[in-house]
C-alpha cells in the first residue's frame, strides 16, 4: 500500500496536492488563511503517511520555496512528537524508512541553504533517535557522502551541505542524555576524525597558502574558508564530545599540532587583512573557534589538555595576548570620550573576544590545580597517575609563583580599570550601565573586567601566603586622599574589596575608614563619581566579613545618597542603595548604630526609588528598603508613612511586573510586622492589595498568591481587633482549601489566626468551615493537612466552650455533624478500630493510625470534657447507633490508643475527657471498663506528678501553669496574636486542672453513686486485676 495513498479526513482527504494547497495557506500573510491551514495541518499530523507526504513536497525543487519551508518545519516538529515508538500516534516503520531513505540525499542536493538547514536539524533528530539500533549506517553513510563530494568540483554546495547535516549530527549526539548517543558517537568519532581532519587541513592550507602568496580572497579562497570553517565547528565539538580520553589518540595530537600552528598563523593574517570585511570576518571565525576548542577541551578534559602538544604554551600565548591586549584596555582619564571612541563595543574586535577565551581558559587552568573536579565515575589507575600529572605540569610550567604575581599584577593594574566606553556608558546611558555591571550569573563569561576579577580572586583564595603582602603593598602606596590617581585607585580599591575575605585578618579596616575613605568620599572634585561608587561597593564587601566602625560607615552611606551633591550621580547613589543591602543586613548589625542615620538615609532610599525607571533597579533598591525595615522592627514606625506613601503608585505603576508586586507585598509584610499593632492604621491601604491578589477571579492571584498569604497571615497576626474589612477577607479562605500545595497550609495557618483574632464570627460560621475541612480529613488526604484541620476545629471547640460553656460546644457538634464532619471522623476512627481488631494477611487496611488518630480523639476529648451528655449526643447522631451500642467499640479502640499516645498533655487531655464520663452515673457500659480506666489515671498521673522534697506526697502536675502574665516580654513589645495563642494555653484544662484532684473527685462522686465503697468495691473493683488496683492505690489518689 503506498504511503501516499488517500486518507478520508471529514470533506479534505491528504494527498499531495491537497497537502501542498493547505501549506500555501498556511504560509500567506493573511490571518484567516493561517488558521485554517494550520487547522488542517494539526488535524493530518496524526494520520498515516503525513510526515512522509510532507518531506515528498520538500525535496520537490518545482514547489514554492515557502511551501517547501513550512513543509520542513511541520517534518522537524513531527519527529519531536510522534517518532519515539513509545508516543501516541507514532509514525509507522514504513513511513520511517521512507524518510531516512530520503533524508540524506535531499540534504545533500538542497540548493538553498534555509532549507538545507532545517534538513540537516530533522535529520540529527532521526539519527539521535534510531542511531545505531535502526539506522546502524547513518554515520557511515553521510561520511561516504562527505568523500565523494570532496572531490567535486569547488563551486559545488554537495561538500558543505553534507558538512552542514554532519555538524547537527555531532550537535545532537554530543548534548543527548542517554548514554547509549554518547557512546555510539564516540564509536563513530575515529573514522570521523580522518576524514574530516584530512578535509580540513586541505581547505586551510588551500586558502591559508593562496593569501600568504597575495591571492584574491574574494574570487579564490572565500569558498574555502567556508568550508575550513564548518570543518572546524565539527571538529570542535567531536573533538569534545566524541573521545573520553582525547589526548590518547594519536590523529587527535597531530590535528591538535596542527590548529596550534594554524593558529598562529591564521591570526597573523587577520592582521594583514583587517582592513577587507569580507575576508576579515570568516577569518576571524576560525580564531574564535579555535579559542573556543582550547577552552572546551581545559574544561571538558582537563586531566587531557596539559598531555595535549604544547597545551600549556597555548595557555601561556593567551596570557600574552590579554597583556598586550591589556596595553589599551583600560581608560586614561576620567573623562568621557566624545565621539567614535566611545562607541567601540558596538563591533567587538577579535582580539577582545580572544582575550576573554584567554581569561576563561586561564580560570579553568586555575581550577583544575587548586579545585579540580569530583566525579563518582569509576578511575583506573592511569586515569588517576595521569590526573596527578597534568596538574603538577600544570602547575610548575604554567601557575609558578613568579607567573601569579604577574598575572595578579596585571589584572588588577589592567583590567580592573574602566574603559572609554563604559565611562561614556555611565555618562549617557547610567540605568542600563549601572544594573549591566550589577549582572549576576553567567554574565561575568561576557565581560573581561568581570571574568577578570573572578580570575583574581582565584588566585588570591589559593595563594594567600604568596599574593597577600604584595596586594597589601600597592594598597598602601595608593591609599591616601592626596592621590588623585582616581582610576588607579578604583581597581585597586575595587581588588581590596573582592580580597575582603581573605585579607580581614590582614588588614585593620577602620584606620583606612576613618583616615582615609571618609576623607575621599567627601572630595568634590571631576571624577570622584568612581571613587565613591566603589567605597559604597568595598564597604559593602567588608561589611560581610568584618565588623568595621558602622557609625562611620552609615554617615558615608547618607553622604553619598544625597541627591543635592552633584558628584552623587545616578550610578553613585543606585550603587550605595544596592550595598547599603550588605551592611544592613548582617547578623551582627547592632540597631542602635543605625537609628541616628535612619531618616537622612530612609529620606534619601525613597525619592531614589521613585527616581529610578528600570524595574530590576527597582526591585533591588525595594529588597533594600525591606532588609531596613525588618532590621529596625519597631522602630521603624515614625517613618511608616513616608514609605507607605511610595507604594501604592508603585503597585499602580507595575502593571504586569509580577516581580514588583511581590516585592511591595514582602514590603508590606516586613512593615506590619514591625510595627506590630500600630500598622492597624494602614489597613484601609492594605487590604484592598491583598484581596486583589487572593480572589479566586483575579488575574494575578498566581502570581502573586504565596506572598498575599504572607502579609495576610502579619496583618491577623499584629491586630488588636477585627474590622469588618479584614473579617471580610476571610470569605476568600474556603477556595483556598482546594488548593493542593504550600498555599493551603498556609490559609489553614491564617484560619487559625481568624479563629484566635474572631472566635465569637467564627464560630457563626461553624458549619462552612467544619464541611470543608471534611474534605481535608478524608482517606485522601494524610499529614500536616489532616491534623492542622482537626487542630482547628478542636480549637473551635475549645473557644465555644470558654465563650459559652457546655451550651455552646453542643451547638458546634450539632453543626460539625450537619455538616459530615463529625461522621467523617467516627467513620475514619471505626476503621481503626476494625482494623485493630484483626490480624494476618486478612487485616483490614486504615487510613486512620498513630498521630491522625490522635488528632481524631482530641476533638472528640474537648466535646467530652466540655459535655459528657452533649457527648452521647453527638456519638448517636453521628455513628447512626443508640449510644449503648456505639458506646463499646469506642471505648475499646480510645483506651487501647491511649497507651500508644506519646505526648503527655494529649494523653491527659484523653484522661481528663474519659473520666467525664462517670458523670453520666453508674453505667454498666461505663463501670464495666474500670479496670481500663484504673490503668489510664496510673498512667496519667505517673507522667504528670511530680514530687519535690519538702512538698509532702501530694505533689504538684508539672502540667498546670501559673499566672499567664508572668510569660509578658518585660518590653511590652509583644505580637498581640502571642497573646492569644497564651490566653488561650493557659485557658486549656490540660493547664489548668490538677490530675490528681480531678481523678479523686469524680471517683469519690461515683462511688456515692454505687451507693458507698462497699458496694462500689464489690459490684465493680472486684472485677478489677489486683495488680491493677494495687498500683492505682499506690499513687495516693484515694
Amino acid at each position: 500500500m503506498s504511503l501516499t495513498h488517500e486518507i478520508e479526513l471529514g470533506t479534505t482527504s491528504l494527498t499531495l496536492e491537497s497537502l501542498s494547497s493547505v501549506l500555501r495557506r498556511a504560509a500567506s500573510t493573511d490571518q484567516q488563511q493561517i488558521q485554517a491551514g494550520t487547522k488542517q495541518l494539526s488535524d493530518w499530523e496524526r494520520q498515516p503517511g503525513y510526515y512522509s507526504s510532507l518531506q515528498s513536497i520538500f525535496i520537490d525543487h518545482s514547489r514554492l520555496l515557502e511551501v517547501r519551508y513550512l513543509a520542513a518545519i511541520q517534518i522537524k516538529n513531527g519527529i519531536d512528537k510522534y517518532w519515539r515508538k513509545t508516543a501516541a500516534n507514532a509514525i509507522g516503520k514504513e513511513e520511517k524508512a521512507l524518510i531516512r531513505s530520503r533524508c540524506l540525499k535531499a540534504g545533500i542536493n538542497e540548493a538553498d541553504h534555509r532549507l538545507a538547514l532545517q534538513n540537516a536539524v530533522f535529520v540529527a533528530k532521526i539519527v539521535r533517535y534510531e542511531f545505531p539500533s535502526d539506522w546502524p549506517d547513518a554515520i557511515s553513510s553521510i561520511i561516504n557522502h562527505l568523500r565523494v563530494t570532496a572531490r567535486e568540483d569547488a563551486g559545488s554546495v554537495h561538500l558543505s551541505r553534507a558538512l552542514l547535516i554532519v555538524l547537527y549530527i555531532v550537535k545532537e549526539l554530543s548534548t543527548a542524555r542517554l548514554q547509549r548517543s554518547r557512546v555510539a558517537l564516540q564509536k563513530a568519532a575515529p573514522d570521523m576524525l580522518q576524514v574530516l581532519g584530512a578535509l580540513y587541513i586541505s581547505k586551510v592550507n588551500s586558502w591559508t597558502g593562496l593569501v600568504k602568496n597575495g591571492g584574491d580572497i574574494e574570487s579564490g579562497a572565500i569558498n574555502d574558508i567556508d568550508l575550513s570553517l564548518l570543518t572546524l565547528r565539527i571538529l570542535r565539538r567531536l573533538l569534545i564530545s566524541g573521545f573520553e580520553h582525547p589526548n590518547r589518540h594519536s590523529d587527535i595530537q597531530e590535528l591538535w599540532t596542527i590548529l596550534r600552528d594554524n593558529f598562529g598563523t591564521i591570526l597573523a593574517l587577520a592582521g594583514q587583512h583587517g582592513h577587507r570585511l569580507s575576508a576579515r570576518i570568516p577569518i576571524e571565525k576560525h580564531l574564535i573557534q579555535m579559542s573556543k576548542l582550547h577552552l572546551e577541551m581545559v574544561r571538558a578534559h582537563p586531566a587531557a589538555f596539559p598531555q595535549l602538544p604544547d597545551s600549556i604554551e597555548i595557555a601561556k600565548a593567551y596570557w600574552g595576548l590579554l597583556v598586550e591586549f591589556g596595553q589599551t584596555f583600560g581608560a586614561q582619564s576620567t573623562t568621557a570620550p566624545i565621539g567614535t571612541d566611545g562607541d567601540a563595543g558596538d563591533d567587538i574586535p577579535c582580539i577582545e573576544k580572544l582575550s576573554l577565551k584567554g581569561l576563561l581558559i586561564l580560570r579553568a587552568c586555575v581550577k583544575m590545580v587548586y579545585n579540580p573536579m569530583q566525579t563518582f565515575k569509576f578511575q583506573h589507575a592511569e586515569d588517576k597517575a595521569e590526573q596527578k600529572e597534568s596538574k603538577e605540569s600544570m602547575k610548575t610550567k604554567m601557575l609558578s609563583e613568579s607567573m601569579i604575581r604577574e598575572m595578579m599584577e596585571m589584572l588588577v593594574t589592567m583590567f580592573f580599570v574602566f574603559r572609554p566606553k563604559d565611562l561614556k556608558e555611565w555618562e549617557e546611558e547610567p540605568s542600563e550601565w549601572e544594573r549591566r555591571e550589577e549582572g549576576e550569573g553567567e554574565a561575568w563569561e561576557f565581560s573581561i573586567r568581570i571574568c577578570a576579577e573572578k580570575l583574581f580572586l582565584d588566585l588570591v583564595i589559593n595563594n594567600k601566603d604568596l599574593l597577600i603582602q604584595p596586594l597589601l603593598q600597592v594598597f598602601y602606596n595608593v591609599a591616601n586622599p592626596q592621590n588623585g590617581d582616581v582610576l588607579l585607585k578604583d581597581s585597586i580599591y575595587g581588588a581590596i574589596g573582592l580580597a575582603a575575605p581573605v585579607l580581614d585578618q590582614q588588614l585593620d579596616f577602620d584606620p583606612f575608614l576613618s583616615s582615609t575613605l571618609v576623607t575621599e568620599v567627601q572630595i568634590s572634585q571631576p571624577g570622584y563619581s568612581i571613587l565613591r561608587r566603589r567605597i559604597a561597593i568595598m564597604l559593602g564587601q567588608w561589611t560581610l566579613v568584618k565588623n568595621i566602625n558602622r557609625s562611620l560607615v552609615y554617615q558615608i552611606f547618607q553622604h553619598i545618597l544625597n541627591r543635592d551633591d552633584k558628584i552623587n550621580d545616578l550610578v553613585v547613589r543606585v550603587t550605595a542603595g544596592r550595598q547599603l543591602k550588605n551592611v544592613i543586613d548582617n547578623w551582627d548589625v547592632q540597631i542602635e548604630q543605625f537609628l541616628p542615620h535612619a531618616a537622612g538615609i530612609l529620606g534619601q532610599l525613597i525619592p531614589l526609588i521613585e527616581e529610578v525607571d528600570l524595574p530590576e533597579t527597582k526591585l533591588a533598591l525595594l529588597t533594600t528598603l525591606n532588609s531596613m525595615i525588618v532590621r529596625m522592627e519597631h522602630h521603624v514606625t515614625p517613618y511608616a508613612d513616608g514609605i507607605i506613601s511610595l507604594l501604592p503608585p508603585l503597585w499602580d505603576k507595575a502593571g504586569d511586573e509580577y516581580l514588583m508586586k511581590q516585592a511591595i507585598l514582602g514590603i508590606l509584610s516586613g512593615l506590619v510586622s514591625s510595627m506590630r499593632a500600630d500598622s492597624q492604621r494602614f489597613h484601609a491601604i492594605i487590604l484592598p492589595l491583598i484581596e486583589s491578589s487572593i480572589r479566586p477571579d483575579s488575574e494575578t492571584r498566581q502570581y502573586l498568591l504565596e506572598d498575599a498569604l504572607d502579609l495576610w497571615s502579619s496583618i491577623v497576626a499584629q491586630s488588636t481587633q477585627v474590622s469588618p474589612e479584614l473579617l471580610s477577607l476571610a470569605q476568600y479562605l474556603f477556595a483556598l482549601y482546594e488548593l493542593a500545595s504550600d498555599s493551603l497550609r498556609k490559609a489553614l495557618e491564617i484560619t487559625e489566626q481568624y479563629i484566635l483574632l474572631a472566635p465569637q464570627a467564627m464560630l457563626e460560621q461553624t458549619v462552612k468551615f467544619t464541611a470543608a475541612f471534611a474534605d481535608l480529613v478524608s482517606f485522601t488526604h494524610k499529614g500536616d493537612t489532616n491534623g492542622v484541620a482537626m487542630h482547628l476545629v478542636e480549637t473551635l471547640v475549645q473557644l465555644a466552650y470558654n465563650l459559652g460553656g457546655a451550651s455552646a460546644v453542643e451547638r458546634v457538634a450539632e453543626l460539625a455533624d450537619e455538616s459530615n464532619f463529625l461522621p467523617q471522623v467516627f467513620l475514619g476512627l471505626r476503621s481503626a478500630h476494625d482494623s485493630h481488631q484483626t490480624t494476618g494477611p486478612n487485616r483490614i487496611h486504615t487510613e486512620v493510625d498513630g498521630i491522625v488518630e490522635t488528632d481524631y480523639w482530641s476533638v472528640l476529648a474537648r466535646i467530652l470534657y466540655a459535655s459528657p451528655p452533649g457527648f452521647a449526643s453527638t456519638v448517636s447522631a453521628s455513628t447512626e447507633q443508640p449510644f449503648d451500642q456505639a458506646i463499646g467499640w469506642i471505648l475499646t479502640e480510645w483506651f487501647s490508643h491511649c497507651e500508644n499516645i506519646g505526648g503527655t498533655d494529649r494523653k491527659k487531655l484523653m484522661c481528663l475527657a474519659l473520666t467525664k464520663l462517670l458523670e453520666l452515673g453508674p453505667q454498666d457500659l461505663i463501670l464495666g471498663r474500670l479496670q481500663d480506666f484504673m490503668s489510664l489515671w496510673s498512667d496519667t498521673v505517673a507522667e504528670c506528678m511530680e514530687y519535690r522534697e519538702g512538698e509532702g506526697s501530694e505533689g504538684r502536675d508539672c502540667l498546670v501553669y501559673g499566672d499567664p502574665d508572668a510569660l509578658k516580654p518585660e518590653d511590652g513589645m509583644e505580637v498581640p496574636e502571642e497573646e492569644r495563642k497564651r490566653n488561650l494555653l493557659f485557658s486549656d484544662p490540660v493547664h489548668k486542672v490538677n490530675i490528681k484532684h480531678y481523678i479523686r473527685d469524680h471517683l469519690q462522686r461515683i462511688v456515692v453513686a454505687c451507693g458507698g465503697e462497699g458496694a462500689f468495691q464489690q459490684e465493680w473493683l472486684a472485677n478489677v486485676d489486683q495488680d491493677v488496683v494495687e498500683g492505682f492505690g499506690s499513687l495516693g489518689i484515694v
